[in-house]
């Protein structure tokens, strides 16, 4: 639904090290609202807009660059 089962930073496909990311940020607001599991949210609603999958090195180059 996000572009596959691989990262759209870097192309990464093993999928133990593959995670949702907030496009826009504001993750940590939304996990307050919703709790801990973000796919489970992600299915429920419908795979919303916002949302890329990123690996987990590109997730902290996005965060810490």
């Amino acid at each position: 639904m996000y572009g596959g089962a691989r990262c759209v930073g870097c192309g990464h496909e093993n999928t133990k090290s593959l995670s949702f990311d907030h496009i826009n940020g504001g993750g940590s607001e939304h996990r307050k609202q919703i709790g801990n599991n973000l796919c489970r949210w992600i299915k429920r609603n419908d795979y919303p807009t916002g949302f890329q999958v990123l690996c987990m090195n590109c997730q902290w180059k996005k965060e810490f660059a």
